[in-house]
C-alpha cells in the first residue's frame, strides 16, 4: 500500500514537472514580450503620475490667483465671491477668443484692481488687456501694468509703445483709444 502511494506521489512529481518545465520554457521563449510588457506598463504608469502631477499643480495655481484676486477685491472693497459668476463668464469667453487660460487672466485682473482699486473698471479693461499683450507681444502681467497705470492717469508708459493719449484722459478715453 505504502508502495503504491509512494508510486502516485512520483508520478504526481514527473508530470508536475513537466509542466512547469514547460511553463519555464514558454517564459524564457516569451521572455522579451514580456519584458518590453512590463517596460511598457511601468511607462504607462509613469505617465499617469505626470498627469496627476500637472493636474494637482494647474488646481493649487487656479486656487492661489482666486484668492490673490479675492484679496485685491477685498481691498478694493467687495470681493471675489460677490463678482464670481460675472468674472467667471468674462474669463471663459476670452479663453475661447485668445490664447491666455483662466488662472493667466485672473492674474492680470488681480494686477489690474490693484492698480486703478476699481473691479468695474479693471473687468472693462481685461479684453483690452488681452488684445495689447497679443499685439504688441508682451507677457499678460505687463499689459495689465501698463493699462492699469494708464487707467490711473499715467499714460506716459503708452508712449513708449507708441500709443499717444492725451494727460488726464479719463478711463472710458484710455480704454476707448486701446
Amino acid at each position: 500500500m505504502a508502495d503504491a502511494r509512494l508510486q502516485v506521489i512520483i508520478e504526481a512529481v514527473d508530470r508536475a514537472s513537466a509542466v512547469i518545465n514547460q511553463v519555464g520554457a514558454t517564459i524564457q521563449q516569451h521572455r522579451s514580450e514580456l519584458m518590453k510588457a512590463g517596460a511598457a506598463l511601468s511607462a504607462f504608469g509613469a505617465l499617469g503620475a505626470g498627469a496627476l502631477f500637472l493636474v494637482t499643480r494647474a488646481a493649487q495655481e487656479q486656487e492661489t490667483s482666486i484668492r490673490l484676486l479675492d484679496q485685491a477685491l477685498r481691498n478694493a472693497g467687495t470681493s471675489y465671491e460677490d463678482h464670481r459668476v460675472a468674472i467667471e463668464a468674462v474669463l471663459e469667453a476670452q479663453q475661447r477668443q485668445t490664447s491666455f487660460g483662466d488662472t493667466q487672466q485672473r492674474e492680470a485682473l488681480q494686477r489690474l484692481v490693484v492698480l486703478t482699486d476699481s473691479y468695474a473698471a479693471s473687468l472693462r479693461a481685461l479684453p483690452v488687456v488681452l488684445d495689447l499683450a497679443a499685439g504688441l507681444q508682451l507677457d499678460l502681467s505687463t499689459a495689465a501694468t501698463i493699462v492699469g497705470k494708464a487707467l490711473s492717469g499715467n499714460v506716459a508708459t503708452l508712449q513708449r509703445y507708441g500709443i499717444e493719449l492725451e494727460e488726464g484722459a479719463t478711463r472710458s478715453q484710455v480704454l476707448a483709444e486701446l
